[in-house]
């Protein structure tokens, strides 16, 4: 007698519900919820319920649940008799009620009648914290608080840190708290069955000053990194300066590029000096942004004011002198680097791995990515938000508004302040050569790769690229020269940067 075969959809959900929570499988089951109907998402969350799944998830069943196309409250409400499982599934209800409350409603109603049905057990014999997730969510709805409005004395701020800092987050917030600053700490503000993640992005909105405790502990945590890239983000909306770095250990040079160019308030010896310093910035008028950060990929991205500046040379036959006027524009300090490049290929399945991908001599992290294609680097812009510059931004951002030839003057190009004539024949680390850096602070603007930008070369089909590159010669390097090379060109020499309109 020959045995049935499962049906094929379902045998594929039970795989992937076998997989839930796996590191490898975050993006395909979060790709999945967010195009599956109801009834699929309820097949499968039985499924991920049967396999235990759930235990020790909530940050990552709250994104799934975030992201659904229709969520279902069914297989957390049949999760409640599973006594392993049955915090998780009311911390999943609560994130349900905060999304769409109705539903909820219902099943509140049910659990009051008749609480043993769904829990298996009296509701007294229910652990504390279960209890407490209980009761939040048989409470009849409360329209959401109002934000706290700011402290009369100053303003309010929004610590982000490890909780391996704690110790001296605590003495930094009674500092605050002492100067009549009011403080948003995650202790206090995030209650059981609160969205966490929508708890922080009011937090952050709700604050004046963003104040991340830098550290290396701060480096690591995933929850720091989701903080920072919402405030990166509300400093680039409301163009003034949010993000106030506190370094509590280590080194400035072991920090993100996000943060090397940034003023920050030193902790690491005088505590009572630092915090002086940091409470006489917190009260001065807020500072308009000359430099903004990308959420998305961490560019830095420096504003070149609107106006006319001198472009070409008489010695460039393709590029004659002359004025250009230019709005103003944003500009990337460096060109996109291999673990910039990364993330976009860890976010982008499609997208295929540059040639020297796999070579040490390549793709080295703080590299400028190189042996991608002009349609590859619009596709990164496009990804992260932003665009190509134009080759007269590109010149512009170079050179400033005074016809320099290179970026830093007239001097000729030396080793101080350019990667060139390089016989090794490989690029260097963003931002190598700091006495190099344009009137705008840009750096690599001549030298170390060639930069893809927007334009067409005279009338295509090439495109133009700028720059020179490490192993140019130096004449090569003037703000002025430009080549075009065809679009689908991959060379280990042409990189690029990003740019973005204000």
């Amino acid at each position: 007698m020959m045995r049935k075969r499962a049906p094929r959809a379902a045998t594929n959900l039970k795989f992937l519900a076998a997989r839930y929570g796996d590191e490898h499988w975050r993006e395909v089951i979060r790709l999945f919820v967010a195009m599956a109907p109801r009834s699929l998402f309820e097949t499968f969350m039985q499924a991920v319920v049967a396999a235990g799944g759930l235990a020790g998830r909530h940050e990552y069943t709250s994104r799934c649940l975030r992201e659904a196309l229709q969520p279902s409250e069914r297989p957390f409400v049949k999760a409640l008799s599973n006594a392993a499982q049955r915090y998780d599934a009311l911390q999943a209800l609560s994130v349900l009620r905060d999304l769409n409350p109705e539903p909820l409603r219902r099943v509140a109603e049910a659990l009051n009648a008749e609480p043993e049905r769904f829990f298996r057990v009296a509701a007294s014999a229910l652990a504390a914290a279960e209890r407490d997730l209980a009761a939040r969510l048989l409470a009849p709805a409360a329209p959401s608080p109002a934000p706290h409005p700011p402290a009369a004395a100053g303003p309010v701020v929004f610590i982000s840190y490890s909780s391996r800092d704690k110790a001296v987050v605590t003495r930094l917030r009674s500092a605050l708290e002492q100067s009549g600053i009011r403080v948003w700490l995650d202790v206090g503000e995030i209650n059981p069955g609160d969205v966490i993640t929508k708890r922080l992005e009011e937090g952050i909105t709700e604050s004046t000053f963003f104040l991340p405790v830098l550290s290396p502990h701060f480096l690591r945590s995933s929850w720091t990194q989701l903080e920072e890239n919402l405030a990166w983000q509300r400093e680039v909306e409301e163009g003034r300066v949010v993000v106030v770095p506190l370094l509590l250990q280590g080194e400035l040079r072991h920090l993100p590029l996000r943060y090397r160019q940034r003023r920050f308030v030193d902790l690491r010896g005088d505590f009572d000096a630092g915090m002086a310093e940091l409470l006489a910035f917190l009260r001065q008028p807020a500072e308009r942004v000359l430099v903004r950060m990308n959420a998305v990929d961490a560019t830095e991205l420096v504003l070149v004011p609107a106006g006319a500046f001198q472009a070409g040379k008489p010695e460039q036959p393709d590029n004659k002198p002359r004025q250009m006027e230019l709005p103003a524009f944003y500009l990337a300090r460096y060109p996109v680097t291999n673990a910039q490049y990364r993330k976009y290929l860890d976010a982008s399945r499609e997208a295929a791995k540059p040639e020297y991908w796999d070579d040490e001599r390549f793709n080295q992290p703080q590299q400028p990515v190189v042996s991608v294609s002009w349609h590859d680097a619009q596709a990164y812009c496009k990804w992260a938000g932003l665009r190509l510059p134009t080759e007269w931004e590109w010149e512009k951002g170079a050179r400033g508004t005074d016809g320099r030839p290179y970026p830093w003057g007239k001097d000729d190009p030396d080793p101080s302040r350019a990667v060139f004539g390089n016989l090794s024949g490989q690029p260097a680390p963003v931002g190598s050569c700091p006495a190099g850096a344009s009137p705008y602070g840009l750096m690599d603007m001549a030298g170390n790769v060639w930069e893809w930008t927007a334009s067409d070369y005279d009338k295509g089909p090439r495109k133009t690229v700028r720059g020179g590159s490490f192993y140019d010669v130096a004449r090569n390097l003037r703000a002025a020269i430009r080549y075009g090379n065809h679009p689908d060109s991959r060379s280990r020499s042409i990189g690029f940067r990003c740019a973005q309109d204000p």
